[in-house]
């Protein structure tokens, strides 16, 4: 008869408490006890931690075993993607519990993320946008993360800019003044430079052109 022997916490045990010890903000504290409790393979090893942080740190909360489990979850979510993780950790735990309980796709949870942190959003706001499926509603910009590329794909052949992003598709309007990242202005700069260009270059060669632009 095999008797399984009680799993030996220790170490996690004192990951986590020199973790409240550090007084970390929230959101680091709980990735970084998220990512204790995850190194452990054990199906209770969030029960166990939720045990000792709530017999060893009895004037904190937040430490039941669903919410532990939740830290869990919340690091092994965003381990393998780091943009995702920066956006995530600019908003608080309420908020992120919403979005990853959610049903969401890559693209929903992505804006999700980027509204809440942009906009300051209340939690009863932030579930209206994903009960209402209104994600697409209003496009954060991202400006370090926003590129774009010059294509020219209109039926009539005129140029066009299309801003992309690594995360999703970014264009926003402002005063009528398509805005893009800081560090791309300079590429659609050039790109108008060259329109300017090629226009003058046509006027010079079409002398009609030239005295009709003059009479006018």
């Amino acid at each position: 008869m095999n008797v399984r022997k009680p799993a030996n916490y220790n170490t996690m045990y004192r990951e986590v408490a020199e973790i409240l010890t550090q007084n970390l903000p929230q959101m680091e504290e709980i990735h970084a006890i998220g990512k204790a409790v995850s190194r452990r393979p054990e199906k209770g090893a969030a029960v166990a931690a939720a045990e000792f942080l709530q017999a060893n740190f009895p004037d904190r909360t937040g430490f039941s075993p669903r919410n532990v489990r939740r830290m869990r979850d919340f690091y092994r979510t965003y381990e393998n993607d780091q943009t995702l993780l920066r956006l995530a950790m600019k908003i608080g735990w309420t908020l992120n519990v919403v979005i990853m309980e959610a049903e969401l796709t890559s693209v929903q949870r992505i804006s999700c993320l980027q509204r809440a942190a942009a906009e300051r959003l209340s939690k009863k706001k932030l579930l209206e946008i994903i009960l209402n499926d209104a994600f697409a509603e209003k496009p954060i910009d991202e400006p370090d993360e926003i590129c774009y590329n010059i294509t020219n794909t209109s039926e009539d052949g005129a140029d066009q800019a299309q801003f992309e992003s690594p995360l999703r598709c970014v264009a926003k309007r402002k005063r009528g003044v398509v805005r893009c990242g800081r560090r791309k202005i300079s590429s659609l700069v050039s790109y108008c430079c060259s329109l300017a260009s090629d226009f003058l270059s046509t006027v010079y060669h079409f002398p009609y052109l030239q005295a009709w632009l003059g009479s006018s």
